[in-house]
């Protein structure tokens, strides 16, 4: 009987104890130059992240679903990232220079909480300059 209750309390305690389960998340990825032609962002909610220093680099995939984890209905993503230098498409020069990363979210509704992860929110949002290969995610 008491290896019973032993059993019973243990198989109790890993149950309560899971985690939960991270979200499903489809996306498509498509590669996008902003450079070449004025590049139009679909109608919508922005935010863009306050990068504290110009040479991060982030794994945007783990950021979308840590985003969508903490309840953020992220619709589109843009990330650009730092680069010490330039290569314009089709160019055989590669001009040495500081590319500040770029990251945009499109979001379904206002989120002020984004203020605290850093987020700015943006009316007119921009990739920047030598915005020639930005990854755009489209969550479905």
């Amino acid at each position: 009987m008491k290896t019973l209750i032993a059993f019973v309390l243990l198989t109790t305690v890993f149950v309560c104890d899971e985690k939960p389960t991270s979200p499903t998340v489809h996306f498509t990825l498509t590669i996008e130059d902003h450079s070449s032609t004025p590049y139009q962002f679909p109608e919508g909610i922005y935010y863009t992240f306050n990068f504290p220093r110009l040479d991060t680099t982030i794994n945007i995939e783990n950021t979308i679903l840590e985003l969508i984890a903490a309840g953020i209905p992220v619709r589109d993503v843009w990330y650009k990232r730092y680069s010490s230098s330039c290569h314009p498409p089709g160019s055989v020069v590669v001009l040495p220079a500081v590319v500040p990363p770029a990251l945009i979210l499109r979001v379904e509704q206002y989120f002020p909480n984004l203020i605290a992860m850093n987020f700015v929110e943006e009316s007119q949002p921009v990739t920047g300059w030598c915005a020639y290969t930005v990854s755009h995610y489209h969550i479905t």
